[in-house]
């Protein structure tokens, strides 16, 4: 996980075996392990980016420690120098700091990943300089660096301070947050509260609501009592008049009753005529149910005759295509024959006849088609004919 994580840290990631050399400095120098990632991160950056001596001067001195030789005594290159070149180079070593020099080497270092030439590391100075070899009211590069490093310095304290407010700020947002939660569940509370009076409100509407209607049903009672008791004198008259009329009909009952036993008798023959019809129709369907089997039967058998004419018939398609392929055959024949016509003039006439005969027989294959009974012995026969009609024209060939 360390690993990982200090190698996403730098694009080009970093060897698990140098990361493993960082943990120990770090557990030797401090007694504890890495807190995270980071730290090595930024010990890592700190040795990559620390001022160490160049390839071309290591036969010199060693470590990481700077050199105690001049920049100028440092660089190659100088065989390549012209001698009219000599005096410039020298006037411009002698003009810049060499702390600025150095400061200088380690940016072309950085920029190029390489040692500069001397005639390289002069450019690039100038460059840096202005191309000026006179007093220069500027800052050089080393007060330019030192005056950076005060200005990272305070950088790096305001980044702190930054990060002291962003945790109160955080703080400050946690607490906001508390607040917030609490005012919503107060809110919460309050609305409920609002809820149940409402609530109790309608309830105690309702109630009134309620007594009121309660009011109109006595009323609507008592009106109701009064018009009962109207009802009930009315319905006493209309009992005298249903007594008067319940006489009329007993009277009409009695007669009916004396009519009753002969509509009977008459019900008890209908009934029996009827049993005698339902009886005729059971029998009837009956009938109809041993007709509806027979068909069925019927049909079964017409289904099977129908298999079987349908396998005669594609027998008789399987023998007329035997019979198109003799046929096609004897064509064939026919066209090796009118190709020999021109070597058997002699027998010419002897070949038409022949010719004749197959066109007859052909006439009759197809006559014998239609007859189905004689089919196979006519076929037969004309294989036979055919046959001897080439077995003939063979022999003429051969002549």
């Amino acid at each position: 996980m360390l690993a990982s994580g200090v190698s996403q840290q730098f694009q080009h990631g970093v060897d698990e075996e140098m990361i493993n050399i960082i943990n120990s400095i770090i557990t030797i120098l401090t007694g504890f392990p890495p807190v995270n990632a980071e730290h090595v991160y930024h010990l890592l950056q700190h040795i990559y980016t620390f001022p160490h001596p160049y390839r071309t001067i290591r036969e010199h001195t060693g470590g990481t420690l700077p050199i105690p030789l001049t920049v100028a005594a440092s660089l190659p290159g100088w065989e390549n120098v012209a001698p009219q070149q000599m005096n410039f180079m020298h006037a411009v070593f002698n003009h810049i700091l060499e702390q600025d020099q150095k400061l200088v080497r380690d940016l072309f270092y950085r920029q190029l990943g390489r040692a500069p030439t001397v005639q390289e590391f002069a450019q690039f100075l100038l460059n840096f300089e202005g191309n000026e070899l006179v007093e220069s009211p500027r800052k050089t590069l080393g007060q330019t660096f030192f005056e950076n490093q005060e200005l990272r310095v305070t950088l790096e304290r305001q980044r702190r301070d930054m990060g002291w407010l962003r945790e109160i700020n955080r703080f400050l947002a946690n607490i906001t947050q508390l607040l917030g939660d609490s005012n919503t569940r107060t809110m919460r509370r309050v609305n409920e509260l609002e809820t149940r009076y409402r609530d109790v409100r309608n309830i105690s509407d309702e109630v009134q609501q309620q007594n009121a209607m309660l009011q109109l049903d006595h009323n609507s009672m008592q009106r109701e009592l009064a018009k009962c008791h109207v009802e009930l004198e009315d319905e006493r008259k209309d009992k005298q008049m249903y007594q008067l009329r319940w006489e009329e009909v007993e009277e009409q009952i009695q007669a009916e009753k004396q009519q009753l036993p002969t509509d009977k008798q008459q019900l008890l023959t209908d009934n029996q005529q009827l049993m005698t019809d339902n009886q005729q129709l059971l029998t009837d369907k009956q009938q109809l149910l041993t007709d509806n089997q027979q068909l069925l039967t019927d049909k079964q058998q017409l289904l099977t005759d129908n298999h079987q004419l349908m396998t005669d018939n594609q027998q008789l398609l399987n023998d007329k295509q035997q019979l198109l392929t003799d046929n096609h055959q004897l064509l064939t024949d026919k066209q090796q024959l009118l190709t020999d016509k021109q070597q058997l003039l002699t027998d010419n006439q002897q070949l038409l006849t022949d010719k004749q005969q197959l066109l007859t027989d052909n006439q009759q294959l197809l006559t014998d088609n239609q007859q189905l009974p004689t089919y196979k012995q006519a076929l037969v026969r004309f294989y036979n004919l055919a046959q001897a009609h080439y077995v003939h024209a063979k022999s003429l060939k051969a002549l």
